[in-house]
């Protein structure tokens, strides 16, 4: 099969892509995919510089997401059959034309989700949720505030939040960004890099937001502190750090 293989450390121009031997049959627990598509992330482009916390020695077959159909199951696997389209989850792997991965760590894709898409979903969408839902705690009619908003996971965050009936201010630094922003749904959409703090108790009317959503951290989560209203949380998304987040945060 073809696959993209990093040979070095390096940036992305150390990926060739070659000709490499099948993956073994799927043991237990696994399916084997024909993958139609693959998520790219930050996290993939740290791994080729083997800066991330999880280091795999050159030579390797990046990639943690993707999507596309199930060509064999393992002798235990009861969810899934030959055919199925799944978006999948890989430690390794997914720059391939095949790829083994833990069944439960798939989804069948829904009717509404082209192998594109699902190919990138589960990574930005689950993130948002942890953080939002599980971490944040998000109440309908709470106040969001969404750092980084016009890219994958912020765009995420937005249609989250406000499916679950927030109320959305989304931060970019171009005006093209925040048209997107509140193309996807922000009420708001306001400018960071001169400061947001005023801007955002102005749109509040006072009393801040409920939530901050943060993957670009350093001064701007300073200046997030100083949004929260009483009993706020802040949450923070590090591609370095493997989207760990922080804990809640008062004012």
């Amino acid at each position: 099969m073809k696959a993209m293989v990093c040979k070095r450390f390096g940036g992305p121009e150390v990926l060739a892509k070659c000709e490499v031997a099948n993956p073994v049959a799927p043991g237990a627990g696994e399916i084997q995919l024909r993958i139609e598509s693959r998520g790219v992330q930050y996290v993939d482009v740290l791994m080729l510089a083997g800066k991330y916390q999880f280091r795999p020695e050159p030579p390797f077959i990046p990639g943690n997401e993707a999507a596309g159909h199930v060509v064999a199951v393992g002798p235990d696997v009861t969810e899934f059959a030959v055919g199925d389209a799944v978006m999948s989850r890989h430690t390794l792997g997914a720059f391939a034309e095949l790829g083994n991965a833990k069944a439960a760590l798939c989804d069948k894709v829904p009717a509404a989700l082209s192998l594109a898409q699902a190919g990138v979903f589960r990574g930005a969408y689950t993130t948002a949720y942890h953080a939002l839902l599980q971490r944040g705690r998000l109440q309908q009619g709470e106040w969001v505030l969404v750092h980084g908003a016009a890219g994958g996971i912020g765009i995420a965050a937005i249609q989250l939040a406000k499916a679950f009936g927030a109320k959305v201010i989304a931060t970019a630094g171009s005006e093209e960004k925040r048209a997107a922003c509140l193309e996807e749904g922000a009420d708001h959409a306001i400018d960071y890099r001169s400061g947001f703090v005023d801007a955002v108790k102005a749109l509040t009317g006072g009393r801040g937001v409920d939530i901050v959503y943060d993957p670009i951290g350093d001064k701007v989560a300073e200046e997030s502190l100083r949004c929260l209203a009483w009993g706020g949380r802040l949450d923070a998304r590090s591609a370095r750090a493997g989207s760990a987040s922080t804990g809640a945060a008062s004012t």
